[in-house]
């Protein structure tokens, strides 16, 4: 076999690969919670939440604050919040608007925690 069957071989397989990722990562969403039922099974995964916000306090450029649903809410916080990030989450807090969060769903101090990369409206 030559260099050139095999440099051929190689980006005809690297495209096959860099096509599969892109259909995978359009297709796959992830696990909505449901705050009223046991999640442990959600442990360390990336979690969807919807809900409202509630005791919004920003400090050192981190947000902590709780997403609720129903009457049951979730500690949650956003590492680095930008200014952009802060002022939508805010006004979302004080319209009562509905939001879903997008982040890893742990356990801290013993609580459950959702460390939020990206959110969105309901």
């Amino acid at each position: 076999m030559n260099s050139l069957f095999f440099k051929r071989l190689v980006i005809f397989v690297s495209v096959i690969g860099i096509l599969l990722l892109i259909l995978f990562s359009k297709t796959y969403t992830s696990k909505t919670l449901d705050l009223t039922k046991d999640n442990s099974d959600s442990l360390e995964e990336v979690v969807i939440v919807c809900g409202n916000l509630k005791q919004l306090e920003l400090k050192n450029n981190n947000l902590f604050f709780k997403i609720c649903d129903r009457s049951i809410c979730l500690d949650a916080v956003m590492f680095s919040v930008s200014k952009k990030n802060y002022r939508i989450l805010n006004s979302n807090y004080l319209n009562y608007e509905q939001i879903c969060l997008k982040g890893k769903y742990t356990i801290y101090n013993s609580a459950p925690e959702l460390i939020v990369y990206n959110f969105e409206k309901a």
